[in-house]
């Protein structure tokens, strides 16, 4: 008999906010990436978009809404 195998995909959206001339950077404080500066975002939620995801990591992440932004995959 044949088993199938389950494979795990982690998918996630970063995104790029520059002003002026600065980058915006988190400081990421757990994981295997601690005191390590990253782009703000994450994995996505269960049936959620790639816009709504972004939007999401980024006010739990920097505070920030990013209503009225105009938002572009790089993808």
């Amino acid at each position: 008999m044949y088993k199938s195998k389950k494979y795990h995909r982690a998918f996630g959206v970063y995104g790029i906010y520059v002003e002026g001339n600065k980058l915006l950077v988190i400081n990421k404080n757990g994981g295997p990436y601690k005191n390590r500066y990253d782009l703000p975002g994450g994995s996505l939620e269960s049936g959620e978009s790639l816009s709504v995801a972004i939007q999401r990591e980024f006010k739990e992440e920097t505070g920030k809404p990013l209503n009225g932004l105009n938002l572009k995959s790089l993808g």
